[in-house]
């Protein structure tokens, strides 16, 4: 029979038990720093103070400490520290951080462009025609060499760990970093709002990096006035402060021969007192042995982390004293761990900031397939990617938000304050015979949303020994961003006034000017990022001088008609020297008119290129091209040409032509110097072979023999553009040493 009694003392040790959880769980989330199972203890605070590259020390520092059971209650830092410490204080444990910094590639993170892959079609073909990276903009120059568009992402994936909350006190670490109001000219400590804004704005070097805009004040890096803000963490309430300062003792010497080691020179004096001050704040300071490193060194995450373990095992005596018992710090990262908030969240709205208008329009509209789904940081940077892509914005980061009890998704752009209309600005300078060079000097200016929402205009001029302009207007006709497949029109024209040579026996035999305007229309298809189809009309004049030195001189003036169908896929990741992928470019025309010839004609050419990499420091790559105008007899305007630096680099640029040509070419490039990981600046050497011929002209005649050279050259990438300098050797003989400023590839 039952009896009710009888399961009284089972039923009281169930009750009991539930409230022991219970009581245990909410006293883990409502613990206090420094307390561990109801027990007072000292409340320890970690300074990690900026310097760059280097510190990344700081990692192998926190991975040591909790390996010893060393609790840290309070976090704050200043530029690099405030990045680390932000990591470490949203749960990120010390091994994780470690991991995430041994494994980042570097260089793409900290570029100050989009990476090559993520830009629209159309972003990847300003890159190409203009190489320097010179951007400006009708509203004056940037305010920093880098927005750091990637960086943006990577905090913002580091902050997302904390959902929507606001306030730095309510993340399983408490935490606060250090930045200048350069309006106000004072010192600012952040501890709520945007993490992924304040972790920005406490990284943003003068000059270097852009400034952020915050709560209406414009910041940079807070290390020049409190480099190291152990004053922070005692306002915190720490009771025990242990610093981390990673910056070069002020008694190292250095050269200071580049605006790196100026920077970290000036550092180095401007936080001196800061230093000084921090170290009086302090319990205990540590200075990890840096002095083989600069502020630029990201590829020695590494060594920098082992640095960072190894001073923390010079202090062992010291930094253990504070070390709990294994019980106690199991539940130190228990409590430690209530506090987080769960990463997993649906965006039930989207919010789109820092812009207005259609551009916010098209944002949102981008951003919706997000709503309604949980959270993911793949899917949602694949979008952001393709927004920073389309070169409308500077940078934009994201951060979990909560409005009337919904919880959405907010995405803060950085707009381009000079622009737009947006000035990519290049020279192209190459070396002809002797000591003659043909220059041009170019600049593409680019609006959107001129007439219609989502439109582009594009303006390209060059003056120079080839003087040329040309205007096009781009409609998409899908205006909604974030489609796969954009089908649009596109009306333009183009004027040119250029010089031609024809050569005989490799000897320069005449020139002539040639004039050409023409208008037209394309109707075509556009991927987000690789591919273009185009198929047009267009009409206009050609007008060529008087060829001096032929002995029958073709009517060179008359109008041109043409239709023409055009493919271009550009899947290589970089526009000057990539290391892996295709490019192509293919175009068919039916000429119904053109000077020189009464009949219609058909035209089609081509041209590929596939690098592969051999190592991480050397790409094979192989290529080619070629053409024809079918039986057609056009004038030389229509002929093909090779000639000049990597098109048969030891033959003089359109020393070779006819109206059927083939050429073809292979080669090793090898990295010397990755340049600055801020500032870029890559040094590569390499060496190629070019074979190639063209046949049927109609006004030289070309060696029946096939054109063959062997060529290598050192290319340096800078401000203006890649320099290359080289030489080539040809058959008979021929040899030719060449020069170039700006894109050399055609």
């Amino acid at each position: 029979m039952y009896n009710p009694l009888s399961s009284r003392p089972l039923s009281l040790c169930l009750v009991f038990g539930i409230l022991l959880v219970c009581l245990s769980t909410a006293s883990a989330q409502n613990a206090s720093p420094g307390e561990v199972n109801g027990k007072s203890r000292p409340k320890i605070g970690l300074v990690l103070g900026g310097g760059a590259a280097l510190g990344i020390a700081h990692a192998g520092i926190l991975e040591w400490l909790e390996e010893n059971r060393i609790p840290v209650d309070y976090v704050a830092g200043t530029s690099m520290g405030g990045l680390v410490g932000g990591a470490y204080a949203t749960g990120m444990s010390g091994s994780e951080i470690v991991q995430l910094f041994s494994t980042l590639d570097w260089k793409p993170t900290l570029s100050p462009r989009v990476p090559y892959p993520y830009l629209s079609f159309r972003r990847k073909e300003d890159q190409r025609a203009y190489p320097s990276g010179l951007e400006f903009g009708w509203r004056g120059l940037p305010s920093g060499i880098n927005p750091a568009p990637e960086v943006n992402l990577l905090l913002s994936r580091i902050a997302s760990r904390v959902g929507a909350t606001a306030n730095f006190d309510d993340f399983p670490i408490p935490f606060r970093c250090t930045a200048i109001d350069i309006t106000a000219g004072t010192p600012i400590v952040m501890g709520d709002g945007s993490l992924a804004t304040a972790l920005r704005a406490t990284m943003a070097i003068p000059g270097l990096f852009t400034p952020v805009e915050r709560n209406g004040a414009t910041l940079v890096d807070g290390g020049f006035l409190n480099n190291v803000p152990s004053d922070v963490a005692r306002t915190m309430g720490a009771e025990i402060v242990i610093a981390v300062s990673v910056t070069e003792d002020f008694q190292t010497q250095r050269s200071f021969g580049s605006l790196l080691g100026v920077l970290s020179r000036t550092q180095a004096v401007l936080s001196r007192e800061s230093i000084e001050r921090a170290m009086q704040e302090s319990d205990l300071i540590l200075r990890p042995d840096l002095k083989a490193f600069t502020i630029d060194d990201w590829s020695s995450a590494a060594a920098m982390i082992a640095e960072g373990r190894k001073i923390a095992e010079a202090n062992a005596d010291k930094l253990r004293q504070y070390a709990l018992s294994e019980t106690e710090w199991q539940a130190h990262l228990a409590a430690r761990q209530a506090r987080r908030k769960a990463e997993g969240f649906i965006p039930q709205f989207i919010e789109v900031t820092g812009v207005t208008g259609s551009l916010q329009q098209r944002f949102t509209e981008a951003l919706q397939p997000l709503v309604g789904t949980p959270f993911d940081v793949d899917s949602t940077e694949e979008i952001l990617e393709y927004l920073n892509g389309t070169g409308q914005i500077a940078a934009l980061s994201y951060t979990p938000i909560q409005r009337d009890n919904q919880t959405g998704l907010q995405v803060i752009v950085v707009e381009k304050g000079y622009g737009p209309p947006l000035i990519n600005f290049a020279p192209r300078i190459q070396s002809g015979q002797a000591l003659e060079f043909a220059t041009v000097l170019g600049a593409r200016v680019t609006s959107f949303d001129v007439g219609i929402s989502g439109s582009e205009t594009r303006v390209d001029v060059g003056v120079g020994n080839a003087n040329l302009a040309s205007l096009e207007y781009f409609l998409p006709l899908n205006r909604r961003a974030g489609q796969d497949r954009t089908p649009f029109v596109a009306l333009g024209g183009r004027y040119s006034d250029t010089r031609q040579a024809f050569f005989s026996q490799g000897e320069r035999a005449a020139d002539f000017r040639l004039r050409e305007a023409l208008f037209g229309v394309d109707l075509g298809l556009l991927s987000r990022r690789s591919n273009e189809w185009r198929v047009g009309f267009f009409a206009g004049t050609q007008r060529g001088s008087e060829i001096v030195g032929l002995p029958d001189n073709p009517q060179l003036s008359g109008s041109t008609r043409l239709f023409r169908l055009r493919y271009a896929q550009d899947k290589q990741n970089a526009p000057i020297l990539p290391t892996r992928g295709l490019y192509t470019v293919a175009e068919a025309q039916h000429i119904l008119r053109a000077p020189g010839t009464s009949e219609s004609f058909n035209r089609v050419q081509a041209s590929a290129s596939w690098f592969f990499p051999k190592s991480s420091q050397e790409t094979l790559f192989v290529g080619g091209s070629g053409g024809t105008n079918f039986s057609g007899t056009p004038s030389p305007f229509f002929e093909f040409t090779l000639g000049g630096i990597t098109n048969l680099s030891a033959y003089q640029p359109g020393e070779i032509r006819g109206r059927t040509y083939l050429f073809g070419t292979m080669g090793y490039i090898r990295e010397l110097s990755a340049g600055s990981f801020l500032l870029g600046g890559r040094t590569s050497a390499g060496v190629w072979a070019e074979v190639g011929n063209a046949w049927g002209s109609t006004v030289t005649q070309n060696d029946p023999a096939l054109p063959t050279c062997v060529s290598g050259g050192l290319l340096v990438e800078t401000v203006l553009g890649p320099i290359l300098v080289g030489g080539s050797v040809g058959q008979g003989g021929r040899s030719r040493l060449f020069f170039s400023i700006g894109r050399f590839l055609n």
